[in-house]
């Protein structure tokens, strides 16, 4: 039992395309996400794009890893759900042998276990989804009929680590090995917080962002006006945001660091903190300036009856013209002054004199 604790580890760096999303009847791999003008862009591996404009993707999660012959021994069993390549729906029922295999979910209906002699040679036997749906709702209906696969066509769906770095340039480091398909949604929690912000500082400040994978960790890119869009790398250092939470109050901090196919090297490890992220004037999205400052107030309802009303009139003393009617119609401004003075407030606002 401890040789296969030893040769099974659940954490994984991730790849360098980190992503993986649902289109076309199988999974893709996705390069980076692109937040810019509040729209969500996923760059596929394949150079296509797609836009969301509304909400976030559904069909969005890390990408799932190769199996090896320690997960078969330590991880794979039946009751388990996998990523699986297999000819497509449409190929099978075609006859064609031209068409692509996809990437789709299944769930390990029985393992017929072979001793492993230099790579694993064991048989197991799937069952698909039909239309599962969107991630993380309820489990979808799976086929009846069982598909035999190897180690070699099947991959280990992952799922985001429970804590998020907050003191480095990269927002998460590692991913797990996920054993149930409704746990894969990546859309939740502090990934789900960390997009609504950028969402909104797109906007706002006409910010662009990358969130894509940078030495084998996923980075929140900021993109500047000096960054090439169509090229990340193409310059020597680089920004990223992460967010950090101090006394129940998140906060967004930049940093500044280098990327590994450069030839610089910073004596800090390549990584520096630039400071807080003025985006929102260093405060949450959900809080604001208006929770610290009185707001200005009509308070002549608060003034008892025995106070003076006072008048003021603003004079440009640029004008000499203004000046000369203010002398002529100073009496009248003073007998204002006195009438109004003689005036009570009543609490149902209305204004009577004496």
């Amino acid at each position: 039992m401890k040789r296969r604790r030893h040769l099974y580890q659940s954490k994984h760096p991730f790849d360098d395309h980190p992503f993986e999303a649902f289109f076309d009847d199988s999974w893709r791999t996705v390069e980076l996400i692109r937040i810019e003008d509040g729209t969500m862009t996923m760059h596929l591996k394949d150079n296509q794009c797609y836009t969301e404009e509304r909400r976030p993707f559904s069909n969005l999660r890390i990408r799932s890893r190769k199996a090896t012959s320690s997960d078969c021994t330590c991880f794979l069993r039946p009751g388990i759900d996998v990523c699986v390549l297999s000819a497509s729906q449409d190929a099978e029922s075609s006859d064609e042998e031209n068409e692509e295999p996809v990437w789709v979910d299944a769930k390990i209906s029985s393992i017929e276990r072979k001793p492993h002699e230099g790579q694993c040679s064991c048989q197991l036997y799937v069952k698909f989804y039909i239309n599962p749906g969107p991630l993380g709702s309820e489990r979808g209906a799976l086929s009846k009929e069982t598909k035999l696969v190897g180690i070699d066509q099947i991959t280990i769906l992952q799922k985001l680590g429970r804590d998020a770095c907050e003191d480095q340039y990269y927002r998460w480091n590692f991913s797990e090995d996920c054993s149930s398909l409704q746990k894969t949604k990546l859309l939740l929690g502090k990934f789900s917080s960390d997009l609504s912000f950028l969402l909104v500082a797109s906007v706002l400040k006409q910010t662009a962002f990358d969130i894509r994978s940078v030495q084998k960790k996923i980075v929140y890119q900021v993109l500047g006006s000096d960054d090439d869009n169509s090229s990340p790398d193409s310059i020597n250092h680089l920004n990223a945001i992460n967010f950090k939470v101090e006394d129940g109050v998140s906060t967004s901090h930049l940093f500044q660091f280098i990327p590994p196919d450069t030839k610089e090297v910073s004596t800090a490890g390549g990584t520096e903190e630039v400071g807080l992220l003025p985006i929102y004037d260093v405060m949450n999205l959900r809080r604001s300036k208006r929770r610290n400052v009185q707001p200005d107030r009509f308070i002549g309802c608060d003034i008892p009856p025995e106070s003076d009303i006072g008048w003021t009139m603003e004079i440009d003393e640029s004008s000499s013209e203004n000046e000369s009617e203010v002398s002529e119609n100073e009496p009248l401004w003073k007998e204002m002054e006195l009438a109004m003075a003689e005036a009570y407030i009543l609490e149902d606002n209305e204004v009577y004199c004496k």
